[in-house]
């Protein structure tokens, strides 16, 4: 069975693979009109006992 997880981050945020990140406490974006709007996304999972 394969169990991920998933969190949303900001752009600037930090991601190693030894360690879970923090997540962002809303999960809302909002840009102006025309502009960028950036994030990341990590995720982990283990399959059948085994990290990915």
């Amino acid at each position: 069975m394969t169990n991920f997880r998933i969190r949303p981050l900001t752009s600037l945020a930090k991601v190693f693979p030894d360690e879970y990140p923090s997540y962002m406490e809303s999960t809302s974006l909002t840009a102006l009109k025309n502009e960028d709007c950036a994030f990341q996304v990590a995720f982990s999972g283990e399959y059948d006992n085994s990290r990915i």
